[in-house]
């Protein structure tokens, strides 16, 4: 089995999510974003084990395509094979992140 790259693409906002003004009417904070993962931040997983430092609530969203990577498997809707695109499922303050087969 590979390891697998994680590069961290895109760290969204409460009020990105919902839009400012809809953030604060449901009582949140419209500048919340995650405190874990920033953009531009990369990890590899190797033997399939969460990277120090990573989240592990996206660990847990992300782990079956990392495990598709790592066994040599592709997904047919990326342009490129052995990369796919992820979200982890915060819904709130999610992160966009693309993984590739290293």
């Amino acid at each position: 089995m590979t390891d697998v790259e994680i590069t961290v693409l895109k760290t969204l906002s409460t009020g990105e999510v919902f839009g400012e003004e809809k953030a604060r009417e449901l009582g949140l904070r419209p500048d919340n974003v995650c405190s874990r993962l920033k953009e531009g931040d990369v990890f590899i997983v190797e033997d399939g084990k969460e990277p120090d430092g990573f989240c592990s609530w996206m660990m847990h969203d992300i782990y079956p395509e990392i495990m598709t990577l790592r066994m040599e498997g592709n997904f047919w809707w990326p342009k490129e094979k052995g990369t796919i695109i992820v979200c982890c499922s915060d819904g709130l303050r999610p992160v966009v992140a693309m993984l590739e087969r290293i």
